[in-house]
């Protein structure tokens, strides 16, 4: 029964093999039909240590909760209370990445947008905007706005980007109304 079944395993792993060959080459010539080059990807190496990055520590497990991508440039927001912050993004190339618009022109897409709503309010919320494939070159502009106060005090908030094997967290003490911050 044993040789049975690992011969049934072997046979599947081949025929997967084989299908996700297929789909590939299904994927060459959609590329080459519309004369596109596809997208720049992290080598599958780099992927495990990058996800890792970016699921690092609190904001981490939050994100891993929440369900967010990783991808190739990624933009977290922690907070930790009810009021609805929310993540923003602008670039150069036309486009503003937010609650109300979630896929940008420039590629980015807002996978996570938490506390919108009073009927699903979380005190551990995160947010998250991901770059599945290498974005266009230039400047992009990221801040977070508070969409809805619901509690006193000021809202304390972590940024964390991941992007070339890299990882960096800013802190902020609260948001406050035009303020630009670098």
């Amino acid at each position: 029964k044993a040789a049975i079944a690992t011969a049934l395993h072997e046979e599947k792993e081949r025929s997967a093999r084989r299908s996700d060959r297929a789909a590939f080459k299904r994927m060459e010539r959609v590329y080459a039909s519309a004369e596109l080059e596809p997208e720049p990807q992290l080598p599958s190496r780099a992927v495990s240590a990058h996800t890792a990055l970016a699921h690092a520590g609190e904001m981490g497990a939050r994100l891993r909760a929440a369900g967010a991508r990783v991808g190739h440039i990624t933009c977290s927001l922690m907070w930790s209370n009810t009021d609805d912050l929310d993540l923003h993004c602008e670039s150069e190339i036309g486009g503003h990445i937010s609650w109300l618009v979630r896929k940008g022109k420039c590629g980015g897409h807002l996978d996570v947008d938490m506390n919108a709503s009073e009927h699903s309010v979380n005190e551990t919320p995160v947010e998250n905007i991901v770059w599945d494939t290498a974005p266009p070159p230039g400047c992009y502009r990221i801040w977070v706005e508070n969409n809805t106060a619901r509690s006193d005090g000021p809202t304390p908030f972590v940024v964390r980007l991941t992007m070339d094997g890299k990882s960096q967290d800013k802190d902020f003490p609260d948001v406050r109304e035009l303020e630009s911050v670098d």
